[in-house]
């Protein structure tokens, strides 16, 4: 039996008679054509041709191996800008001038190369690189150019008063400086034939010539702060002669810069002298609400969007701040009277409506502003704003403040600036505050020794102290807020509603004072009277309660009127009276003057004629008389230093004597009605012996003096002991 065997198998030799098929290694018995790079694999049958990278047999796993252009792949294996060249089993990518594959074997695609990173050229100081597909550019800034060398050159400075030379006026003479200019005027120059020299105002000329010849121009924002400086350089002895048209020339040179927005757009810029802000809103404005603008520890608060409605709802606002224009238009351009003198506090503020029709504010604007330095006790802060050649206070006023700030409310837009007037004759005087507090302590503690002994002491009952009681707590309650309101006074000036209060309470307990005082001399001259009859009462005068009706209902009735009338007339500085409603407290304090002394000398008449004609008791009229001298001691010791208070700003003797005086009432009221009693010192000295660290008196004295005080007085000793 003979065995066929397939293609690629063939008989086994040694197998006869049976033969059996074995497979033939075609890659050894008959080579194959796999090409020279391709490498031949026997397999069962047949064999297979495998191709190396860069070779392909074309879907013919027995072909012989052909080189692949990879040149023809899409998308280009070399990028759009490189050149594809095979080569056997590879390729190779040529890249143009500034592309390159990066190293990758000259098989990766070309590249831009960012000039900007790898080889930075030469942009120039002010030029800045930026890369562009197979190049790169030189952008230059404002006032530098590359000159046309295809953007590819350094940025040089453009000397514009050579190449676009500006109008610097009819004697402005152009310096070029780097990216900008200057126009600068001469020292002097030539009017009329004449030689102006430096010290008059005439560069200031030049300067405002310059700069109304440059707005007809479109000005950059360099340029306008380049201007801006070289007008507001000037020395502020000159800028002040021009201070009006200076103001006016700064306004319209940074309204060039001004442009229409269909919704909203905002600059800010600072100079080396002036610092600006500028908002603009537009009909499609996403705004709302009052706009604060924040510029040099200055905010202003204005309705912008109020203002664009009534101009077809479009509105800019410039809000300027100059940084040293109050040394030039100072306070010395604020008038005040003699006795003050007026002192900057604030930067010079310009707030203006460029490109507006209708400049009506819907509501004030409130600008809080920075004070340049703390503000003294006792001065006074104004808002101001310019009015041509003088600061004047029409239209604003201070809404709120305290030590380091103050808030404007103005109902007008100008130049504003806040300015502090100092009264000379208040002037913080250390020496003169500590004896002030130290007086004002001492009286504190004779009016209260004096109360307590109205209060405590056994009082023969004849006699009534209703009036020196109330008299006594009414000083005392006006003295201590006095001393508290001056202590505490820069805290409490800054809440006006506070101030106001407390110099009510003050007018109030002064007033109400007065009014037991002449109360008393009432009662006196009415006791007189009572002499007069052949039996006289012990006891003359009115009820208590009509007492405590007038003494507190009239100043009461005083305070309200005076309040009513003028409701700012409490609240001065030293949280006192005005100089308007001053007169609503020395008017009835005159007032009751005159009448007590007319009182007084009704009584001293009654009193000699009584005394003569022997109608009364000797004792009780010898009594009248001494309590007739207390009680006009009282009244000079009460109203005669209210009196000197008018003229004690004239003279410092005089001012210490007022401050001696009226802290010193409280002293005199104890030593008229309570150290000159002999009663009350026979109570003292019972209290000293029962309370005192001293040794306590033998029983029988002590029984002795209570017998002498308990006992009931006949008429002529409870007149002497009542004398005193």
């Amino acid at each position: 039996m003979y065995c066929n065997c397939t293609k690629g198998y063939s008989p086994k030799p040694d197998a006869y008679p049976d033969p059996m098929c074995q497979d033939v290694n075609e890659c050894v018995e008959s080579p194959p054509d796999c090409g020279p790079r391709g490498t031949c694999t026997n397999t069962p049958g047949s064999y297979t041709c495998s191709c190396p990278e860069g070779f392909s047999n074309h879907g013919n796993s027995r072909g012989p191996c052909e080189d692949v252009n990879e040149c023809e792949v899409k998308p280009p294996v070399c990028g759009p800008r490189g050149t594809c060249t095979n080569t056997p089993g590879s390729y190779t990518c040529s890249c143009p001038e500034r592309f390159s594959n990066h190293g990758n074997n000259s098989t990766g695609p070309c590249e831009d190369v960012d000039e900007c990173v790898e080889s930075p050229p030469d942009c120039g100081q002010r030029g800045t690189c930026t890369n562009t597909p197979g190049s790169y550019v030189c952008s230059c800034p404002e006032g530098f150019s590359n000159h046309g060398n295809n953007s590819t050159g350094p940025c040089e400075d453009v000397d514009e008063c050579v190449e676009t030379p500006p109008d610097c006026g009819p004697r402005g003479t152009c310096t070029n400086t780097p990216g900008s200019y200057t126009c600068s005027c001469p020292e002097g120059r030539e009017k009329e034939g004449e030689t102006v020299d430096w010290s008059t105002d005439s560069d200031v000329e030049c300067k405002l010539d310059l700069l109304n010849s440059s707005m007809s121009k479109t000005l950059s924002q360099m340029t306008v702060s380049s201007l801006l400086d070289v007008l507001l350089e000037t020395p502020p002895d000159r800028l002040a002669s021009k201070g009006d048209a200076v103001l006016q020339s700064a306004e319209n040179l940074v309204s060039t810069l001004v442009k229409p927005t269909p919704t909203q757009s905002s600059t800010n810029f600072s100079t080396n002298t002036t610092v600006v802000e500028i908002l603009s809103v537009g009909p499609n404005s996403s705004l709302t609400g009052v706009r604060k603008m924040v510029t040099a520890n200055i905010s202003l608060d204005i309705d912008l969007l109020g203002i664009a409605q009534n101009n077809n709802g479009s509105a800019s606002v410039v809000f300027m701040v100059y940084k040293s224009m109050h040394e030039a238009l100072n306070a010395s351009f604020f008038k005040t009277e003699d006795s003050k003198y007026a002192d900057m506090m604030s930067n010079v503020i310009s707030i203006i409506l460029p490109k507006t029709q209708n400049t009506t504010l819907p509501r004030p604007v409130n600008i809080s502003i920075q004070h340049l330095r703390p503000v003294g006790l006792g001065n006074e802060l104004w808002c101001v704003y310019w009015n041509v050649t003088a600061w004047i206070k029409d239209g604003c006023h201070v809404s709120a403040n305290n030590s380091t700030r103050t808030v404007c409310s103005c109902e007008h837009l100008s130049t504003f600036a806040l300015i502090m007037t100092v009264d000379q004759k208040l002037k913080s005087d250390s020496k003169m505050d500590v004896l002030n507090t130290v007086l004002v302590l001492i009286g504190l503690v004779f009016l209260t020794l004096a109360v307590m002994t109205f209060v405590l002491c056994r009082w023969n009952p004849r006699v009534s102290n209703v009036a020196r009681l109330n008299l006594c707590v009414c000083l005392l309650l006006a003295h201590t807020l006095f001393l508290l309101t001056q202590s505490f006074l820069g805290q409490i000036r800054i809440h006006q509603v506070l101030c106001r209060i407390l110099a009510g309470v003050q007018h109030f307990l002064f007033l109400c004072s007065f009014m037991w005082m002449s109360i008393e001399a009432v009662m006196l001259f009415l006791s007189v009277r009572k002499l007069r009859q052949v039996k006289a009462s012990d006891r003359a005068g009115l009820h208590w309660k009509i007492n405590l009706l007038i003494g507190y209902g009239i100043p009461l009735f005083i305070v309200g009127v005076s309040a009513g009338v003028k409701p700012d007339g409490h609240g001065s500085e030293d949280c006192w009276l005005k100089d308007g409603v001053v007169w609503s407290f020395l008017g009835p304090v005159c007032f009751l003057l005159a009448v007590n002394i007319i009182l007084f000398l009704t009584i001293i008449i009654t009193l000699q004629s009584t005394l003569k004609e022997a109608r009364s008791d000797v004792s009780k009229v010898k009594y009248t008389r001494v309590l007739l001298l207390k009680i006009t001691l009282q009244c000079m010791v009460l109203g005669c230093p209210w009196v000197l208070g008018i003229f004690s700003t004239s003279s410092p003797v005089l001012e210490v004597l007022f401050l001696f005086l009226t802290s010193q009432q409280g002293t005199a009221i104890f030593l008229i009605h309570c150290l000159l009693n002999t009663e009350v010192r026979r109570q003292y000295r019972v209290w000293w012996q029962r309370f005192g660290p001293s040794s306590k008196q033998p029983e029988s004295e002590t029984a002795t003096v209570s017998i002498s005080l308990t006992q009931q007085p006949t008429s002529t000793t409870t007149a002497t002991s009542r004398v005193a």
